[in-house]
């Protein structure tokens, strides 16, 4: 058990670390480059490969999906309750709390821990949270309704037409699926880099609060999932990545957006990083019960 649990999270781990000795050791890094390869090219990429190319059922993804929402919507009243009671800022924790790190964390533990079909349903949960975050997330952010953000994104495109494939049961060009899935693969990796990077580059200054939001990111998502699980009746693999990406941190963009729109953008870097340390601290004893 021990040494599968390694197996799942040491890769994780290493890269992540690595993003994080490089962005504190070397200063010259074209983050927004690395970012726009991830965003533009490699996501894309996976999110087709996975959706198309693996073999998993449309009502199963569809399932993924919907489980998601709720999950999305649960935290997101669980987060409005605790900022109601505790007078903090709704604008800057519920996104928070609400938008997770199913990307850069997220996916990488989904594929070491279930091999692609878990990648392919991790993709599936990371799409939708995705699609809520930068349509209403970003609504939320800068208090502006607006759904060009998520028409500009490629990502959404990407996920449109992967659904459209596996509805119309249409396969891929053996050569294109190939080429889909070498591109695909180099967005994990990158993706816990520039996740070290960014958390280098994170300044902490308060804790008390962001470390209260960061603790129901993480555990009030795994309870809520493990419900929503229970309700769905959803089992094995698919329940298990469900909880993982329920499970992940803050996602760092709400600290980019946070500083962009300046809503709380110090207590937000702190729930970053701290939301981070928690899950990665939590993540083996999650795994361990699932694998």
């Amino acid at each position: 058990m021990v040494a599968q649990l390694a197996g799942v999270l040491a890769p994780v781990v290493l890269t992540v670390l690595i993003g994080l000795l490089w962005g504190k050791w070397q200063r010259k890094i074209d983050t927004d480059a690395l970012n726009f390869a991830v965003i533009n090219i490699g996501t894309p990429c996976l999110i087709i490969a996975s959706l198309v190319q693996v073999d998993v059922d449309t009502k199963v993804l569809s399932q993924v999906a919907f489980a998601a929402l709720i999950v999305a919507f649960a935290t997101g009243l669980l987060a409005t309750i605790v900022c109601k009671l505790t007078g903090s800022p709704m604008r800057a924790y519920v996104p928070g709390v609400v938008f997770s790190n199913n990307a850069n964390m997220g996916l990488p533990l989904c594929l070491y821990a279930f091999g692609e079909v878990g990648l392919s349903i991790g993709v599936a949960y990371y799409v939708t949270i995705a699609t809520l975050h930068f349509t209403f997330g970003l609504m939320w952010f800068s208090g502006k309704l607006s759904f060009k953000p998520m028409l500009k994104n490629p990502i959404f495109w990407a996920a449109m037409f992967a659904i459209l494939m596996k509805a119309s049961n249409t396969g891929l060009p053996g050569w294109l699926g190939n080429w889909l899935q070498f591109v695909g693969n180099l967005a994990n990796p990158l993706m816990l880099i520039l996740l070290g990077i960014s958390l280098a580059r994170i300044q902490l200054t308060t804790l008390k609060r962001p470390l209260g939001f960061a603790m129901l990111r993480v555990f009030g998502g795994m309870t809520v999932a493990y419900g929503v699980c229970q309700m769905l009746g959803l089992s094995g693999v698919v329940a298990g990545v469900v909880l993982i990406q329920a499970s992940t941190a803050s996602a760092v963009v709400n600290y980019l957006l946070a500083e962009q729109y300046q809503s709380q953008p110090k207590e937000m870097a702190a729930m970053v990083m701290l939301s981070t340390a928690v899950a990665f601290a939590s993540m083996p004893f999650l795994i361990a019960t699932l694998i």
